[in-house]
Formats: structure tokens, sequence, C-alpha cells
């Protein structure tokens, strides 16, 4: 059984992740202003970023692979 401090950490990492991939949020934005800690945990995780390309970055925070991944296989144990 999971320890419930990670299931909340778990849950919140997706929650960030699930809004930038609905609507990617703006590095400058409120939203992301708020939660800067909870941004900055699932980009330190590689579960989000704002580059594009080699030496191309966006404003935009948009979930990587890896995130994606991230949400697939806790997709059954969240509800959005």
């Amino acid at each position: 059984m999971e320890d419930p401090a990670m299931t909340r950490i778990r849950e919140l990492l997706a929650n960030v992740v699930m809004l930038c991939w609905i609507n990617p949020i703006t590095t400058k934005s409120n939203t992301a202003r708020e939660e800067a800690d909870w941004f900055a945990a699932a980009a330190s995780e590689g579960y989000l970023t704002t580059r594009l390309g080699p030496d191309n970055y966006s404003r935009l925070w948009l979930p990587t692979p890896v995130g994606l991944e991230f949400l697939s296989e806790i997709d059954s144990e969240l509800e959005f």
C-alpha cells in the first residue's frame, strides 16, 4: 500500500500536468505563480517543460512524453 502523503503528491503533480495538457499554462500566469512549487516539482521530475526543441523555448508549460506517460500510469488511480 502506498504512503498517503506520496499518493497526495502524485495527485498534485498529476493535476498540474493535466492542466497543461488540457490548456497550456503560460509561465507567468496566475496559475503558474500560485502553484509555482508544483510546477517546479513537475518540471524537476521531467513531467513539464518549456522547451520546444534545441535552443527553442516557449512561455508555455507543456507536458513532456514522460509527463503524459505519468498521467497514463495513474489515470486509473486518480479521478480528474
